[in-house]
């Protein structure tokens, strides 16, 4: 339903517009933030602080869960495979980065120029500020080669793999009597 809106409303509007972001007007109106934006084009609603509205955001609070080796396990932002390897990523002031080089930049300070982060603790979902370190290109891939991390996984164990080699072999059995499609609806793809 449109939201036909009295002048009154306008005019309280124009007050309000200059403190509150649209997703604050929108609850005070009882409108969506869309209405909103149509409203402010549509009554050429100028704003005078305009710049302070379109830096505010709203930002997911980083959480973890400790396990036993005391690495913080992200579990409130997604993880974006990288090279076989899935890092947890955060979005801050518009710019993409894993959550462990955010919690490193706010616990540690600067990234000295040319360096990235490394995982004292080989583990890519760990946030602890005590298990990250900085490092160069070369001095991550020795560790790569130090801690045996380059050996190409093959089937289960490799950590991206989603079947086993059981599971395999079931449905290469069940490819030899049935279509594709009847198979992938077996196993909810």
């Amino acid at each position: 339903m449109i939201k036909k809106w009295q002048s009154s409303e306008i005019e309280e509007l124009k007050k309000l517009a200059d403190e509150k972001t649209n997703k604050e007007l929108a609850n005070m109106f009882n409108v969506t933030l869309d209405s909103i934006e149509g409203i402010l084009n549509r009554q050429k609603i100028k704003r005078k602080n305009r710049q302070a509205h379109s830096i505010v955001i709203n930002v997911k609070e980083i959480e973890y869960k400790i396990d036993s080796n005391n690495c913080w396990i992200c579990t409130s932002h997604k993880a974006n495979n990288c090279n076989g390897i899935a890092y947890p990523r955060v979005t801050r002031n518009g710019k993409v980065q894993t959550v462990a080089k955010f919690m490193f930049l706010k616990y540690k300070g600067q990234l000295p120029e040319g360096h990235l982060i490394r995982h004292k603790c080989d583990n890519p979902l760990c946030i602890n500020p005590e298990h990250l370190e900085t490092g160069t290109h070369e001095d991550n891939m020795r560790d790569k080669v130090e801690r045996n991390r380059c050996a190409s996984l093959k089937g289960s164990d490799n950590p991206s793999a989603k079947l086993t080699e059981d599971k395999v072999l079931e449905i290469r059995k069940l490819l030899l009597n049935n279509s594709r499609h009847y198979v992938a609806k077996l196993y909810n793809y």
